[in-house]
């Protein structure tokens, strides 16, 4: 009898044991398994923004297809509202509004507002210089010296058109009065 009960006691904590053991091994396979189905559920989530954003651009794929979205369910999302443009490094004229910023602090004030025509290749920095020294020669209230660093200029490019060529209508003349020459030689 107390050879049995020797022998049920040692498989008792051999079965514990090797049930610890399995959980050791289960465990990292289980967390494996865990992450491994987190990261395709991310990728998933992924693909369908990916998806839903090449649908909206493209606003051209038939219904059925993958990757189609519903046309009745709006999306509103700040990647859809048009960046303003700022560029001004180019020949072209371009109707720029901007506005002259006081940002210190407790006296944020706007200053200046406009529209105007520029025609010359600036950087952003050249425009600013540019528009605060044209505001420094008008009539306003001084600012102080140390206070000239809280000035900011905001801009945008409103619209832009292809300059035409210096002395255009009197070139147009030129080949006009050419053309008639010829024609009266001929003639």
């Amino acid at each position: 009898m107390d050879r049995t009960r020797d022998w049920s006691s040692t498989a008792a904590a051999d079965a514990s044991w090797l049930g610890l053991v399995e959980r050791m091994f289960r465990l990292p396979v289980e967390v494996m398994a865990y992450t491994v189905e987190m990261f395709a559920a991310t990728l998933r989530g992924a693909f369908r923004l990916t998806e839903e954003g090449l649908a909206g651009v493209e606003g051209s794929r038939h219904e059925g297809q993958p990757g189609t979205r519903d046309s009745r369910v709006p999306i509103d999302r700040k990647e859809d509202r048009q960046m303003s443009d700022t560029h001004l490094a180019d020949e072209q004229v371009k109707l720029v509004r901007y506005t002259i910023v006081f940002v210190k602090r407790d006296q944020e004030e706007i200053l200046e507002q406009d529209e105007i025509l520029v025609t010359d290749d600036l950087t952003p920095e050249g425009f600013a210089s540019w528009r605060i020294a044209v505001y420094f020669q008008g009539e306003h209230e001084p600012i102080a010296h140390e206070d000239k660093k809280y000035l900011r200029v905001c801009y945008e490019v409103l619209c832009r058109w292809v300059r035409e060529p210096l002395h255009y209508e009197k070139r147009q003349l030129d080949e006009l009065k050419g053309i008639r020459e010829a024609i009266e030689k001929k003639g």
